[in-house]
């Protein structure tokens, strides 16, 4: 299911929470039982900024905790729950900062938080943009190095194949290296071997290009697979 349409999901949701609201008011229900509602659990993919979800009741006395959810990048709140035990999925990211965020999403107002339901995640990948920029972005990516391009996922698994002419050598042509990649945004993801002297490899709406290398290949020395780094562009068609 995709990000836009789980976020349709929980406007409805919360509409129908309203109304149920409104008629529980007007014919003596129990808002008890109507703040138990539940939706059946839905996997999502989606990207935002790790924040301190506000509280509903600013009126009175705040308390200080601080109860870490995203705040995606339509604005919508949710909490944010580890499916490990030992939090080793979220544990190391600090408030503020982009992210992508896969798990589990369980839509239920919080009766304390501005949230719409509550993720249990699986996977938190830092984002090197803004989420309020994700139509572009450009980044460095490492040897088994996954990283949000934008809005796509990028994980580079290996250099198959170097032709660059190197440095210290005059060639006719420049050469390219061809990269094992795998492109991923929400359910889609595909595989697949990515020269760096093509035309952009399109994904779901967006171009993929590689922009750079590093290190610059030389005559007399092998480059450790660690030690490259390609640079990613990704931009919206």
């Amino acid at each position: 299911m995709t990000n836009k349409t789980t976020k349709i999901i929980a406007i409805l949701f919360i509409i129908g929470c309203a109304i149920g609201y409104g008629v529980s008011a007007r014919f003596g229900g129990n808002d008890s039982a109507h703040n138990s509602v539940k939706t059946t659990p839905m996997p999502i993919s989606t990207q935002g900024e790790i924040v301190c979800l506000p509280h509903l009741d600013t009126n009175g006395p705040v308390t200080m905790e601080c109860a870490y959810g995203l705040r995606d990048s339509d604005g919508f709140y949710y909490e944010l729950k580890d499916e490990n035990s030992s939090f080793q999925n979220s544990a190391n990211v600090p408030m503020n900062t982009p992210v992508f965020v896969e798990g589990v999403l369980q839509l239920k107002k919080s009766d304390i938080y501005n949230s719409i339901g509550t993720i249990t995640v699986s996977q938190i990948t830092t984002q090197s943009t803004s989420p309020h920029s994700e139509d572009s972005g450009t980044a460095e990516i490492r040897i088994a190095e996954t990283k949000a391009v934008g809005p796509v996922l990028i994980t580079l698994h290996s250099v198959v194949q170097d032709n660059r002419c190197p440095v210290d050598v005059v060639c006719i042509e420049a050469g390219a290296i061809t990269a094992h990649v795998t492109l991923k945004m929400g359910p889609n993801s595909e595989t697949f071997n990515m020269p760096s002297d093509e035309v952009p490899h399109t994904f779901w709406g967006y171009k993929v290009s590689i922009t750079d290398i590093s290190p610059d290949a030389l005559s007399k020395k092998t480059i450790n697979p660690k030690d490259y780094k390609v640079a990613f562009r990704v931009e919206k068609i």
